[in-house]
């Protein structure tokens, strides 16, 4: 029963603003270790950086799944954020074994951010990448990454 509350609770934790789902740069507008947006200035496919955007240069926790959020993070806050989400499930794919990303002591396994990531139903970084449609999404409440 305990899976299904997880499950239940990943399902809802990308209707939330931010969240640390594990590691330094898993979850919705979480990175480098706190509660940062990737991007605060899309415009369709593609981001407009600002000084305040996430800066995804710090160490991840050591885990596979963290390493792949980074890189997430980092194409997320590029020029080009149609390949990001593609990357990531790839990315993760390959993450089955080896350190497990952390929620302090809490293990979040590889696969559990890989189901985060195949339920979002954008093709850029929780925003659609057609440029009236991201609009739309960031004038909107509702904001998944």
């Amino acid at each position: 029963m305990a899976w299904l509350r997880f499950f239940l609770f990943t399902c809802w934790a990308p209707l939330l603003e931010s969240l640390k789902l594990c590691g330094n740069f898993c979850g919705p507008d979480w990175c480098n270790g706190r509660a940062t947006p990737e991007c605060q200035t899309v415009n369709g496919s593609s981001c407009s950086r600002r000084a305040d955007d996430c800066d995804e240069t710090n160490v991840t926790d050591g885990s596979c799944a963290d390493g792949c959020c980074q890189m997430h993070d980092a194409c997320c806050g590029s020029m080009d954020r149609a390949r990001c989400n593609r990357a990531i499930i790839t990315c993760l794919e390959g993450c089955m074994s080896g350190p497990v990303c952390l929620n302090g002591y809490l293990p979040v396994y590889a696969d559990v951010v890989l189901t985060a990531m195949e339920l979002d139903p954008y093709g850029c970084c929780g925003t659609s990448c057609d440029l009236d449609s991201a609009v739309r999404s960031e004038k909107s409440s509702l904001r998944i990454v």
